[in-house]
């Protein structure tokens, strides 16, 4: 999905807020894009801007990943 990715990049390059996020992705409930967010990428929008902000990489570990979110942030 278009938003998706367009919201991931902004996550990971931006230091906008997720509401600002979501309204700029074409979402006018933060907590519709929140759930839809995490159903494709097995993440919250703030789980995923943690993990992947400091990195910069632009591709999502398997959903179903042995480390937890918060394992994999707890390495920086």
């Amino acid at each position: 999905d278009r938003r998706m990715e367009q919201a991931k990049r902004l996550l990971t390059e931006t230091r906008q807020s997720v509401s600002e996020i979501a309204a700029g992705c074409g979402y006018s409930h933060q907590g519709k894009f929140g759930q839809t967010f995490r159903e494709q990428t097995g993440f919250t929008p703030l789980e995923y801007r943690r993990l992947y902000y400091q990195k910069g990489e632009e591709t999502v570990p398997c959903k179903n990943s042995a480390k937890s979110p918060q394992a994999e942030a707890a390495e920086f």
